[in-house]
């Protein structure tokens, strides 16, 4: 009996419905994996280039019944991380991009508004509110350069300096000397 093969293995667990095409597999975040050569792989991408073929360069599998699992070949379609973002149904996340004013009440216009390029995405930083917060953060600095020196209070010092010669003390006494 030989060794089954990828195929074999993927068609295995999957459930064909009227629609969708379940995978019943091991499952993390809602998507499908299997292991094939000895990597884990998303049973969606598999499908396709088994099915359709291999994915081209710099795109990815987008589910356009938007069910994670499921491994119908007319379902899954190759594009664009940018068109699989836009496809995503509205939600409150996409609402941030409706939105014509900040938090504050700011409204973004070219002149306020400027994009993070740390955070992923085109995250929008209200520039009126970015300035409110350097002059709070501004105002709660010392206003002199340089800090004061640390001074050690008189009573430490001297408390220090009789703990050290009693130590010596008690060492020269037990060397014997005086």
């Amino acid at each position: 009996m030989s060794k089954p093969t990828i195929s074999e293995r993927l068609w295995a667990s999957v459930t064909v419905t009227g629609c969708c095409w379940y995978w019943d597999g091991y499952q993390k975040g809602g998507y499908g994996y299997m292991l094939a050569n000895r990597r884990l792989r998303l049973v969606h991408r598999l499908a396709y280039e088994e099915m359709i073929g291999p994915i081209p360069e710099g795109l990815q599998i987008d589910h356009i019944c938007r069910t994670r699992n499921c491994v119908n070949p007319d379902h899954l379609e190759a594009v664009t991380q940018q068109e699989n973002i836009r496809r995503i149904p509205r939600t409150v996340w996409h609402g941030y991009r409706e939105q014509t004013h900040c938090k504050n009440g700011h409204e973004y216009t070219a002149e306020n508004t400027r994009y993070s390029p740390t955070k992923p995405g085109r995250v929008r930083i209200c520039r009126a509110c970015e300035h409110d917060r350097y002059v709070r953060y501004a105002s709660r600095r010392p206003i002199d350069d340089e800090p004061e020196p640390y001074t050690i209070p008189a009573q430490v010092t001297s408390d220090a300096t009789e703990r050290v010669a009693a130590s010596n003390a008690d060492l020269m006494r037990r060397l014997g000397t005086t």
